[in-house]
């Protein structure tokens, strides 16, 4: 999170316009983000840990979240490692 406490929110505006956080390929920074996303809470979101973060109104998060949770390489991942 940063400093101000909009971390979430920054990440969100920074994906405005963009399929990833880079630009229009996934990278290491997408990989990150989608695991710390895992932290928080929000009605789209799949929580590994339930974190007291609400990504609730973050739409260009939710957006991007589906785009990385779609892609095959994250999803055999995830069920290697018994997540869903």
């Amino acid at each position: 999170m940063d400093r101000d406490g909009r971390g979430p929110g920054r990440r969100s505006d920074r994906l405005a316009g963009r399929d990833f956080l880079m630009g229009g390929t996934f990278t290491v920074a997408d990989a990150d983000l989608f695991a710390l996303t895992g932290w928080g809470q929000a009605p789209w979101l799949t929580s590994y840990d339930r974190a007291d973060i609400q990504f609730d109104d973050l739409h260009n998060l939710r957006a991007w979240y589906g785009r990385v949770r779609g892609r095959p390489a994250v999803r055999q991942a995830l069920q290697a490692e018994g997540l869903r």
